[in-house]
């Protein structure tokens, strides 16, 4: 969800809080209006800890964590592969070929892709990598920063 749409929710609680605590309890009203937000907050935090808990379990029980996983870019498109999956992907299935501070994604319109870690290339490979990007990529590279950042 969305932190707009999550923001919205909780203010949306806390009003609703807050009407309540001012209808339903005249003499206590602040008093109330405390203990609900409270009562939220600590739902809220409950919530995400137990969230981040089912990704933690999620990761740890994941066959591929474990597994080697192998990208290969050739001008045909990109081949991504471990011992359990196989798939090939046409550069005309990319959208767009990014960067971040850590890997070089390779987005497809369903958001599914291929990532490349940057800790895995050295500067010979990584601008061999930029130049491949640029040559194969629909996009041409747009999207990648600037080499001499």
């Amino acid at each position: 969800m969305s932190r707009a749409r999550t923001n919205v929710i909780v203010f949306g609680l806390y009003a609703g809080v807050a009407l309540a605590a001012y209808f339903l309890t005249p003499t206590t009203t602040l008093t109330t209006f405390a203990i609900g937000l409270v009562a939220v907050a600590g739902t809220i935090i409950a919530l995400q800890a137990e969230g981040r808990s089912q990704i933690r379990r999620l990761q740890e029980n994941d066959p591929h964590s474990l597994e080697t996983y192998f990208v290969e870019l050739g001008p045909e498109g990109i081949h991504t592969w471990c011992s359990h999956v196989d798939a090939r992907y046409p550069w005309q299935e990319f959208t767009k070929t990014t960067e971040n501070k850590e890997f070089y994604l390779f987005v497809r319109p369903s958001g599914t892709g291929a990532a490349i870690p940057k800790r895995l290339l050295d500067n010979a490979s990584e601008a061999a990598l930029r130049a491949q990007i640029r040559q194969w990529s629909p996009d041409r590279g747009a999207a990648l920063a600037r080499d001499d950042q």
